[in-house]
């Protein structure tokens, strides 16, 4: 029996959430992890991967082929979103590093970023 929409997306969100913040930052926090330790630099890792962990354990097909199936299946024209989100990203790294941000003002960067 598939599950609805809402209900994946309400566990999807709900475990992503947990995984984040209660197996991440407030493990961290609760034990006085500091973040420059070995275990912290795991723990920072382990929470910035957890959407991708809550996605592929939500998957319909959870085998290798399936994963696989599910990260090459390629849509038509889908390679002109992957170029316009790179060339965002990459702006917006740009843009937030220290040596390019010193140079504009704060109300330029805000205007490029809308």
């Amino acid at each position: 029996m598939v599950k609805s929409f809402p209900n994946k997306l309400v566990l999807f969100l709900s475990l992503t959430f947990f995984m984040t913040w209660g197996l991440g930052w407030g493990a961290m926090a609760i034990f006085h992890i500091p973040l420059t330790s070995s275990i912290g630099n795991v723990m920072h890792i382990f929470s910035g991967l957890s959407p991708t962990i809550a996605a592929i354990m939500y998957l319909e097909d959870k085998s290798l082929s399936g994963l696989k199936t599910f990260l090459f299946s390629i849509k038509r024209n889908s390679w002109q979103y992957l170029i316009l989100f790179s060339v965002l990203l990459l702006l917006v790294f740009s843009l937030s590093s220290v040596g390019i941000s010193g140079r504009f003002s704060n109300s330029l960067i805000l205007i490029l970023l809308i």
